[in-house]
C-alpha cells in the first residue's frame, strides 16, 4: 500500500491493507503453524546455510504472483539469487511480511489474513474476528519452523519485527474489523509475555508504518503521519481524510507513549519521511518529495522525487543519495556486524516511463546499486542483511 497521499479522501482496501490491533497474542513454541489439514507455512528446502555478511534475504516473488513464494538468499556484490532456502505456502489468500533476522541467524516470518467483506461500504464492510495472524522463527541451518506468536481472529497481523537480541518483538496494530489508517506499536517480551502499547492514543486517520530497532534494543524509529480528523470529526470506518506529511518518531522500546510526547523529526518542506533505520551514532531515512511527481497527481510524495538522507545524532541531515522517483514501497535495515545499510525501493507506477525495484547498499559514506529487478504488482525484492 502506498504510504502517501493520493486524494482528498482513502478508501478501504481489504486487500492492501497492513493495520494491526493491540495484540493479545499467545506465545507458542513447537513446529510451524498450520491450518486444518494444511502444510506447514515454512518448509525448509536448502542444506544448512550460514549468515553471510556477503549476501541478503528476501522473499521471492513477495506477490507471489501465481508462483510458490520462497525465501531466497541473494548476493550483495550484483543481486543474483543464490539459492532457496524455504518454502513458503501460507501465502495463498493473504499476506507475508518481509523477513526480518536477529543475532545468530534465526529469520522471522509474519504471515496475516482477513478481515473478510461484508459489502462494498466503506471499501469492504469488513467482519469482525475474520483475521489470522501467525509469527514464525524459521532457522535455515536447522531448516526447523517454531511458531513464536499467534494472534486472536479479533487481531489482524501484518509484521512483527524482533528486537536484535531475539527476546521482544514489535508490532504494528489494530482492531481487525477497524483497522484502516488507525495503526499503533505493541511491544511484546517473548519471555514474560508482558506487552505494552506505543501510540495507541493516536487519533484515527494517522499513518505509522517500517518500525525498525536501535542496536541495543532500547529505542524504536518509525515514520508517523499525524490525522487530519478534528476531535469532532466523523468519517465512515473506511473513509479518511488524507494524513499529514510524515515525520520521524524516535521513542522508547521500553515503556508505553503516546504522539503527545514524542518528538518528531520533520523532513524538508513538501517532503514525507517513508522509512528508516538506526545507523552508527544517528538514522538513515528514506524522504519522498511532492516535487517531480507527473503532472495533475497532486501532493504526492510517493510519486515524486527522492532521498536516502543520512542524519547525524542530533538529527540533522549530512548527507543525500539520490534515489529513484517515486518511492511507493520498501525498507531500510542495518547489517548490526559490518555497518552497511540496504536501501530497498519499489517503486512506484504511473512514472511515465519504466519502473523497477531497487536495492542498494550504503557502506563507507556511498551508496552503491547492487541490483535492479522487473517491477511486479508488489514488491519482489525487500532486502534484510543476514
Amino acid at each position: 500500500m502506498s504510504r502517501g497521499p493520493r486524494a482528498a479522501t482513502l478508501v478501504l482496501l481489504v486487500g492492501a491493507m497492513i493495520a494491526i490491533a493491540a495484540v493479545a497474542a499467545t506465545a507458542h513454541s513447537g513446529p510451524a503453524a498450520t491450518a486444518a489439514g494444511a502444510r506447514p507455512l515454512v518448509t525448509g528446502v536448502s542444506r544448512p546455510a550460514p549468515p553471510r555478511a556477503d549476501s541478503f534475504i528476501s522473499l521471492w516473488p513477495a506477490c507471489a504472483c501465481g508462483r510458490t513464494t520462497v525465501l531466497a538468499q541473494f548476493a550483495l556484490a550484483d543481486g543474483h539469487r543464490l539459492r532457496t532456502l524455504a518454502k513458503l505456502t501460507g501465502t495463498a489468500g493473504g499476506q507475508v511480511a518481509a523477513p526480518h533476522a536477529s543475532s545468530g541467524g534465526p529469520v522471522w516470518l509474519t504471515f496475516s489474513s482477513g478481515p473478510r467483506c461484508s459489502s462494498p461500504v466503506a471499501g469492504c464492510g469488513p467482519v469482525a474476528d475474520s483475521c489470522t495472524g501467525s509469527t514464525l522463527r524459521y532457522d535455515p541451518g536447522s531448516r526447523r519452523a517454531t511458531t513464536v506468536l499467534t494472534t486472536p481472529p479479533g487481531t489482524l497481523v501484518s509484521d512483527a519485527v524482533p528486537s536484535p537480541d531475539g527476546r521482544r518483538l514489535a508490532m504494528v496494530s489494530a482492531d481487525c474489523a477497524g483497522s484502516f489508517m488507525n495503526f499503533h506499536i505493541v511491544v511484546r517480551d517473548l519471555r514474560s509475555g508482558r506487552t505494552w502499547a506505543i501510540g495507541a492514543d493516536a487519533r484515527r486517520c494517522h499513518t505509522l508504518s517500517s518500525v525498525a530497532w536501535s542496536a541495543n534494543g532500547s529505542e524504536l524509529v518509525f515514520p508517523f503521519g499525524g490525522s487530519r480528523l478534528s476531535r469532532h470529526g466523523r468519517y465512515p470506518a473506511g473513509v479518511c481524510p488524507v494524513p499529514r506529511f510524515s515525520r520521524l518518531a524516535v521513542v522508547s522500546a521500553t515503556r508505553p507513549s503516546g504522539p503527545g510526547s514524542w518528538k518528531l523529526i520533520s523532513a524538508d518542506p513538501g517532503c514525507s519521511y517513508m522509512a528508516a533505520a538506526f545507523a552508527g551514532p544517528g538514522l538513515v531515512a528514506v524522504e519522498g518529495c511532492a516535487a517531480g511527481a507527473p503532472r495533475g497527481a497532486g501532493p504526492s510524495p510517493d510519486l515524486g522525487n527522492a532521498d536516502l538522507v543520512i542524519l547525524d545524532a542530533r538529527h540533522r541531515i549530512t548527507a543525500r543519495f539520490p534515489l529513484a522517483r517515486g518511492y511507493n514501497d520498501g525498507a531500510l535495515a542495518t547489517n548490526p556486524r559490518t555497518g552497511t545499510v540496504l536501501v530497498s525501493e519499489y517503486q512506484a507506477a504511473n512514472q511515465g516511463t519504466p519502473v523497477h525495484d531497487w536495492v542498494w547498499a550504503l557502506h563507507g559514506g556511498r551508496l552503491r546499486l547492487v541490483a535492479r529487478y522487473p517491477n511486479r504488482d508488489a514488491p519482489t525484492v525487500i532486502a534484510e542483511p543476514w
